[in-house]
């Protein structure tokens, strides 16, 4: 150089002089590239890369004031996340499932699958415009006798009431309900059928024959019913007539005059129809007339069990009840309620219900019936042989 730095007195320290400031510039201009770069960095490129989230690992046991230790998470795994299905893939699948054919079953296996429902043993066919006794007999493929005596209170096969009601055995056979005291040996002697004919009759749903039970309803099939008794045993004693005709049952307990067969009336009124043969068929018990005494109640005509309160076979509602000796039952039907129940101990004149006109029957009344034991087999006799006179 042709001139000399001022402060530099030595050429060597005149040469470094020179070049530092030579440099200068360069370490100037560096810096600036740098802020350059750093500007560019942060306008482009994200904050937080995917490789720092990799290399991360996660802060555990940092707590806060009033909590516990955080609990360390599990890593999810793919058996948690399963594979993204597609929208096209899932669509494609659902119309598959829609249209494929619903899978075959084999006819056995479908037979063997639905269990038929054992038989009714009888239906209720309700009288129309029209109808017979015969007719209806024929539509049901039974025998006119079979439907005359399943409907005890049907009189005669050429009048039916329209609206009435019918019990239609669902064959030629005896509905009959269970009382207490009878087996199923006795119940086939009376009907004249073997024990195992009644056994057999699925619909009764019996395998053994002490399986019955008081009130059950049974069917009897092919069965016919012990021929009614006319002769009676004569009344050694008969009570005197009263003066006045027995009280009505109006309460819990009536009391009046007892024959010597320990009967009382049930209800005292008029007679309308006497025990024994008529124009078709054969009336198993009397009719006492309850017109224009329709809130007046029945009374038991004797001590004992109730046996039957059921509504069945024309009787409408009926009580059944067996004296404390077990030799007479007495049967009270057509009630319009019932006020006692099967097994209970009801005392002579206590109410049994009140007198109505329900069943097969052709106005308010009472159909009162009397049983003994004839035989080995309860059987209906008269029962104005059994009541006292009045």
């Amino acid at each position: 150089m042709a001139f000399a730095l001022q402060g530099y007195s030595s050429p060597g320290a005149q040469a470094y002089a020179v070049a530092r400031e030579r440099r200068r510039p360069v370490l100037h201009a560096l810096v600036l590239a740098l802020i350059a770069v750093g500007l560019l960095s942060s306008l482009f490129v994200p904050k937080t890369f995917p490789f720092q989230l990799e290399r991360t690992a996660p802060i555990t046991g940092l707590t806060l004031p009033g909590t516990g230790v955080s609990m360390r998470e599990e890593p999810l795994t793919a058996s948690v996340l399963p594979d993204t299905v597609r929208r096209q893939e899932l669509e494609e699948a659902f119309v598959a499932t829609l249209t494929e054919p619903a899978l075959e079953v084999e006819p056995a296996v479908a037979a063997a699958e639905v269990v038929a429902p054992p038989p009714a043993p009888f239906t209720i066919y309700t009288i129309q415009t029209g109808d017979t006794a015969s007719a209806v007999a024929a539509r049901f493929d039974i025998t006119l006798q079979y439907l005359l005596w399943n409907n005890g209170e049907l009189r005669d096969e050429d009048f039916l009431a329209i609206g009435g009601q019918l019990f239609i055995p669902v064959s030629n056979g005896i509905l009959h309900y269970v009382s207490l005291g009878e087996s199923l040996g006795s119940i086939a002697s009376r009907y004249n059928v073997a024990l195992d004919d009644i056994l057999a009759w699925e619909g009764n749903g019996i395998t053994a024959p002490d399986q019955i039970l008081e009130g059950e309803l049974i069917f009897v099939p092919g069965g016919t019913p012990p021929a009614p008794v006319v002769a009676e045993p004569p009344v050694a004693v008969v009570s005197p007539p009263s003066v006045e005709p027995p009280p009505v049952a109006t309460g819990p307990v009536v009391t009046g005059p007892v024959s010597n067969f320990g009967l009382s009336w049930p209800f005292n009124t008029l007679i309308s129809s006497p025990f024994g043969p008529r124009a078709r068929g054969f009336h198993t018990g009397i009719d006492i007339q309850g017109h224009g005494r329709t809130t007046d109640n029945i009374a038991a005509a004797t001590s004992g069990t109730v046996t039957l309160a059921a509504n069945c076979c024309g009787r409408g509602n009926y009580v059944m009840v067996v004296n404390e000796a077990g030799t007479v039952r007495t049967v009270y039907a057509h009630l319009a309620r019932i006020d006692v129940a099967m097994g209970q101990h009801v005392s002579q004149g206590q109410t049994l219900g009140l007198i109505g006109n329900t069943g097969i029957s052709t106005g308010t009344h009472l159909h009162f019936e009397v049983h003994v034991i004839i035989n080995g087999v309860w059987t209906p006799v008269n029962p104005l042989n059994y009541l006292p006179g009045r």
